[in-house]
């Protein structure tokens, strides 16, 4: 043995810190209820044609999953599914939501986010992701106009952190612990 060398044995998973995750089923019945839902709920309640339950739900399986991977393949098949079900140009929703599930997994791998404003700031900064890239989208490669209006986007950022601050605690229950 080396001079001045130790040897530090430290037991089995120390360090490895224990946190919930969605059950795995739930993920998915979650997120094509939310996609039902937002075909349905606004044709029915005049509230909710503004709220994109997709993205409330997609936000939440990614940040709670803390993984990039995770979020980039939740986020993509989330937005097939939407490109598939709407009538507009294929791959916008494929293209937007793996942006939005990346950062959002991103972001949660580094910041609590079992603090209860947190989610909502970051459910409210991935609205604002969506809509810029969905102009970008629209506009540069498809050449359709939509109007920049930002004010409405910041009104919308924080009318979606709210719906998120209501939805979360129920989504919650759906969690387990790993």
């Amino acid at each position: 043995m080396m001079r001045g060398a130790s040897t530090i044995l430290l037991p089995a998973g120390y360090g490895a810190s224990k946190r919930r995750t969605v059950y795995p089923g739930a993920g998915f019945a979650l997120a094509a209820a939310a996609l039902a839902a937002q075909g349905f709920l606004p044709l029915r309640i005049t509230p909710f044609w503004q709220v994109d339950l997709p993205l409330v739900v997609l936000v939440f399986l990614t940040v709670s999953r803390r993984s990039v991977k995770a979020g980039m393949l939740t986020g993509m098949s989330m937005g097939w599914v939407r490109d598939a079900v709407t009538h507009g140009p294929l791959g916008v929703f494929g293209i937007t939501e793996t942006v939005v599930g990346y950062a959002a997994s991103a972001v949660s791998a580094y910041v609590n986010i079992e603090h209860f404003g947190i989610r909502g700031g970051i459910l409210a900064l991935s609205f604002i992701l969506h809509r810029l890239l969905l102009f970008l989208l629209r506009g540069d490669l498809l050449g359709i106009d939509d109007a920049f209006e930002p004010l409405d986007w910041i009104a919308l950022a924080v009318f979606h952190g709210a719906v998120g601050l209501l939805l979360y605690p129920l989504f919650d229950k759906l969690k387990t612990m790993r």
